[in-house]
């Protein structure tokens, strides 16, 4: 009976693959706070909802929309009916078999938060499921942007989630995607444990970003949150982590010459573009002079030094709200060509002329992301020097979301200004442009409200061609400079870096774990 045994479990070894039964161990950006991906613009509970929520439609590496829980989707001949059929085999983390009726009532939610779905929700009369698979969306005037907007983050949630407030987190993740999250594997500041999808049905097309097979090749994804990069780093040398998606730059050297680490290629769908995000609903930076003083304080060249960024890797005198590079194909400098360099004696006049009286700057000074430390570091000097009152607070990355969150918190002068590296896939498709798409938001506390770029962004959700989208995507631009509701402080590569065992991963600029294998 043993020999028996003992021949079946061998059988069993040589014909399960090298990846089988793994773990693999990653450490993301930040720590996990907000698990509801509408009421939060974190990366991280994004980026986790890409890998337990499933997808209406999704965007490939190149931004192209591609069906994703959708099967076949059909459009009227005068574009004011949709009708959308689901692909067979999905099914909740719960067994549940996902219906027509959540993914329209997920899509109501999603519409009454998201910048494109609020402007689709506008010209929608309903959306009613039909049967068990279908559900019809029909709207009272064409909207060219239709599928673009259905790939904006629109996660289907089960009925009794997406029927909650949407201005309200809910306090469950039960998805229908690759990966599965529960409650109690989630340890706040410490770990949280994903767990493969035994039921989730791969499409059969090649993967690409966001879009395309999805296929899990290990058990578990265990995600820790270890917040000082030296202790990360040698965490993963010592094969404790498999995965970090940000490598401090000063650890590249290192990465490089160890024979047992892969570092991400730069440049591209990998770069960080640096930004100051001001609150602009309290003084000093209510002040449209103010806000233009800063941006010719700003000099990105000490920046990037500070940071030990390679200049092969960096683009500080980027000044384009859609990034720039050959991937971006919508970059322009229209709007701030004169801030390419600094001009501290043109920004100590403005502050003059403002009426500036010395009120504090508070800049919420990133203390767990060693990029965010040494470029506010650098920033908040740089802004002395020209006569702003810098006070900086010490606060971890959680607490800088919380209060940039927290509508008291922005009103009662809780903070002024923080630094920020926002991904560049957010940024280069105008219609999803993150930053744009906040204009007039009301769950984004501090941010700017311009009426001009909402003008423009409802012309562009109706364009009917890319040379109508280019020139006014340059004027949304031109709108940015002249308020100057955004300062840049240059763009960047911040690779990711993982163990040679670790293979497939995928080069969309942030961490996506379908089709990676681990071996032994």
């Amino acid at each position: 009976m043993k020999t028996v045994l003992a021949a079946a479990l061998s059988a069993v070894l040589l014909t399960t693959p090298a990846w089988a039964q793994t773990k693999v161990t990653a450490v993301l950006e930040g720590d996990l706070s907000i698990i509801d991906p509408l009421t939060t613009t974190t990366y991280i509970t994004r980026n986790i909802s890409n890998l337990v929520y499933d997808v209406l439609f999704a965007r490939g590496l190149n931004g192209d929309v591609h069906p994703q829980m959708v099967d076949k989707w059909t459009a009227s001949k005068d574009g004011l009916v949709w009708s959308f059929t689901l692909r067979d085999g999905l099914k909740f983390h719960d067994g549940k078999p996902v219906m027509a009726k959540d993914a329209a009532l997920s899509l109501q939610r999603w519409g009454k938060r998201n910048f494109i779905g609020r402007a689709l929700m506008a010209k929608t009369k309903s959306v009613v499921a039909d049967d068990a698979k279908t559900f019809t969306l029909t709207l009272s005037e064409p909207f060219p942007a239709m599928l673009t907007a259905l790939s904006s983050n629109l996660f289907v949630m089960p009925e009794r989630l997406a029927v909650a407030d949407a201005a309200t987190p809910v306090k469950e993740v039960m998805g229908s995607g690759p990966f599965m999250m529960k409650m109690e594997d989630w340890v706040p500041g410490s770990k949280l444990t994903l767990r493969k999808n035994p039921n989730y049905v791969s499409r059969k097309e090649p993967s690409d970003g966001l879009a395309g097979a999805k296929k899990v090749e290990f058990d578990t994804l265990e995600l820790r949150f270890i917040a000082d990069q030296e202790t990360r780093f040698s965490a993963l040398t010592r094969g404790e982590v498999d995965y970090i998606q940000t490598i401090g730059l000063d650890y590249i050297p290192l990465a490089k010459k160890d024979p047992n680490l892969t570092l991400d290629p730069m440049g591209g769908r990998l770069d960080k573009m640096g930004l100051i995000i001001m609150n602009q609903a309290q003084p000093p930076f209510d002040k449209p002079e103010v806000r233009r003083a800063l941006q010719y304080a700003i000099d990105s060249a000490p920046i990037m030094a500070a940071l030990g960024v390679p200049k092969e890797f960096s683009l500080p005198e980027c000044r384009s709200i859609y990034a720039c590079g050959s991937f971006s194909k919508y970059a322009t400098k229209a709007g701030y060509e004169e801030f390419t360099k600094p001009n501290l004696e043109k920004a100590r006049e403005l502050l003059k002329k403002s009426g500036y009286a010395g009120e504090k700057v508070v800049s919420l000074h990133t203390t767990n992301l060693r990029h965010y430390d040494v470029a506010t570091t650098v920033i908040e000097e740089q802004l002395r020097k020209v006569g702003f009152n810098v006070q900086s607070i010490p606060v971890e990355w959680n607490g800088v979301m919380s209060r940039q969150g927290s509508k008291a918190a922005a009103d009662k002068g809780g903070w002024s200004l923080f630094v920020l590296a926002s991904d560049v896939t957010d940024l280069t498709n105008p219609l999803l442009n993150s930053y744009a798409n906040r204009n007039c938001s009301d769950f984004v506390s501090g941010f700017f409200c311009n009426p001009k770029i909402t003008e423009l962004q409802n012309q562009l959700l109706l364009a009917k061609d890319d040379k109508a989208v280019k020139a006014l995507s340059e004027q949304i631009q031109r709108e940015f400079a002249a308020a100057n509701h955004l300062v840049f402080w240059g763009q960047f590569s911040l690779p990711a870096v993982y163990r040679k065992q670790v293979t497939n991963v995928s080069p969309a600029g942030f961490p996506l774990f379908w089709n990676v294998k681990k071996a032994n």
